[in-house]
């Protein structure tokens, strides 16, 4: 289902199926925060 590359721990998939929000907030912020860095890349050049 999820295609990953190698064998991984059916406890991982558990705690990020538990947590998912909160997983993709982080994610979200991340994006953010890159996007906010490439913005001032583009003023700044």
């Amino acid at each position: 289902m999820l295609h990953l590359q190698s064998a991984t721990d059916k406890r991982w998939l558990a705690q990020v199926d538990a947590q998912l929000d909160q997983i993709l907030i982080d994610h979200a912020h991340c994006e953010k925060k890159a996007a906010g860095t490439a913005m001032n890349l583009i003023f700044h050049y």
